[in-house]
């Protein structure tokens, strides 16, 4: 039950994100969702060994989380969520690749550590990058983004009813296992043979939820087709932070900006 809880806490706080009133906020949904994109493809496509590159990329996330006025803790709470995922995939490498790679004074970087900092990196960048987008636009918003580029009306209606109704879901498994630790004879949580069943009188009160809820968008005229579509005005502003954040991750990915900086400060450049 308490994950249950947690887990609907974490996204009503994102929802509640989604409504206030910044300036990354204001922008317009498309401007948004196409400088995620750019950001998600710059970060995917980095070299396993630049790592100082993908530190770089690190100036996008803080910046927008800061202008935003959006909460570190939180944020950084629901991306260790799905830090396992990415240890499991990373772990592995300093093992399987034990050629040197690095050396730091008397100290011997092999390729294997340096592959788990960059897959480690990725993941925080891409994952921070998506909850900035969400809890900055709103699922709606990301929706109406999707219909301006064209992304077919069949997918984008299942991903905003899947967001809406994910609420529902969540309490219908909380009131199947409420019932159970309440006809419980020992509170040691769900034993293994009551699984079959509950999970069968999940699935059948979310059938029977499922149908109640179709019914009630019938009756208010919802025809399969979910009209997003708001009134964004794009203004120099929004074009010019589409442009500049553009230009920033193809320097980011194609330049070594750490080193130029380093030239330029030490007067190599001279």
């Amino acid at each position: 039950m308490q994950g249950l809880e947690s887990a609907w806490h974490s996204l009503h706080t994102i929802d509640e994100l989604a409504f206030k009133k910044s300036i990354i906020h204001q922008l317009p949904s498309v401007i948004k969702l196409g400088v995620t994109l750019v950001f998600l493809v710059s970060v995917v496509t980095f070299p396993a060994e630049d790592i100082a590159g993908l530190m770089m990329m690190w100036v996008y996330p803080v910046l927008m989380i800061s202008l935003a006025d959006l909460p570190w803790l939180f944020l950084l709470r629901q991306m260790m969520v799905m830090a396992p995922f990415a240890l499991m995939i990373a772990i592995w490498n300093p093992w399987m690749n034990q050629e040197p790679g690095l050396i730091l004074g008397s100290l011997m970087v092999t390729q294997g550590w340096i592959s788990f900092a960059s897959i480690m990196l990725k993941f925080g960048l891409t994952v921070l990058s998506g909850l900035i987008l969400i809890a900055t636009t709103g699922m709606e918003g990301v929706c109406t983004a999707l219909l301006r580029l064209k992304v077919p009306q069949v997918f984008v209606t299942q991903l905003l009813l899947l967001h809406r109704y994910i609420m529902v879901l969540m309490d219908e498994a909380g009131r199947v296992v409420r019932a159970y630790q309440l006809r419980a004879i020992s509170g040691e949580g769900i034993q293994y043979r009551a699984w079959g069943s509950l999970l069968g009188q999940f699935l059948l009160r979310t059938m029977d939820r499922a149908d109640r809820v179709y019914l009630a968008m019938r009756l208010r005229g919802f025809d399969g087709e979910i009209r997003l579509l708001r009134a964004e005005r794009f203004s120099s502003a929004s074009v010019l932070f589409l442009v500049g954040w553009c230009v920033f991750f193809l320097l980011a990915r194609f330049c070594n900006i750490p080193y130029l900086l380093g030239e330029w400060l030490t007067g190599g450049w001279r």
